[in-house]
């Protein structure tokens, strides 16, 4: 029988909501300190024995969290950075087809009033 390959079965958003979970749910921690492979095939992650780690070590939940939020923000980044040229929430740069938006006109300055001039005696 061949070796299987690690696998994820899951969208990104439910990886995602994973980790996050992962870096703060006490009870999912402690299922993967104790049962790393269970607790990852539950969640649709698939590692062959053989590559898993006798012992897990979990980050601080705070040190986690922002590891895992700056691999989101990285991740998503990394998306909209592979979007066609001039794509922009679906719409192209040069598309004539969609009316552009009018400026708005911008308000008129008031005239400043003149110094009235000091009444003389009569």
């Amino acid at each position: 029988m061949a070796k299987r390959g690690s696998s994820i079965d899951m969208s990104d958003e439910r990886f995602e909501d994973f980790l996050t979970r992962l870096a703060s749910d006490d009870e999912l921690r402690d299922a993967m300190k104790r049962d790393p492979a269970a607790t990852l095939a539950g969640a649709g992650i698939y590692v062959p024995k053989e590559s898993m780690p006798v012992k897990v070590t979990l980050p601080p939940k705070k040190a986690f969290k922002a590891q895992i939020g700056g691999y989101i923000q990285r991740k998503r980044e990394s998306k909209l950075a592979h979007f066609p040229h001039g794509l922009v929430g679906g719409i192209c740069a040069g598309d004539d087809a969609k009316p552009k938006a009018k400026a708005k006109p911008k308000p008129k300055a008031r005239a400043k009033p003149k110094p009235s001039k000091p009444k003389g005696r009569k």
